[in-house]
């Protein structure tokens, strides 16, 4: 749940974050590569919980919404309860996120 990456490593992404030079078209269908990405499973939502704080994510908020309101390319949102009764959104990063970090990062180092 945790790294960054500079680096979308999706060519049309990439093209996405160039929208203002292409026509309105172009740059409204290449928009929805970063909003309309498949949601993670809530089994890999439960796994990264488990990995990264060692709890599932009913252990640390009142309630967790096992269905993503939305989901991009790195990451799934969810809705969830605190146990203060605040509603919150959480962003779970997609497990293959930090692998794919490691990855272009060595990319970068060897070039």
């Amino acid at each position: 749940m945790y790294g960054y990456t500079t680096d979308v490593g999706d060519p049309g992404q990439a093209i996405a974050m160039q929208a203002a030079v292409l026509p309105p078209a172009y740059g409204e269908a290449f928009a929805a590569l970063f909003d309309e990405a498949p949601p993670i499973s809530y089994e890999d939502v439960v796994s990264v919980f488990q990995r990264d704080f060692g709890k599932s994510p009913e252990d640390l908020f009142d309630s967790f919404e096992r269905t993503a309101r939305a989901s991009a390319s790195i990451a799934t949102v969810f809705k969830a309860r605190l146990k203060t009764g605040e509603w919150v959104a959480v962003k779970v990063q997609k497990p293959e996120i930090e692998k794919q970090v490691q990855v272009n990062f060595l990319s970068k180092i060897n070039n």
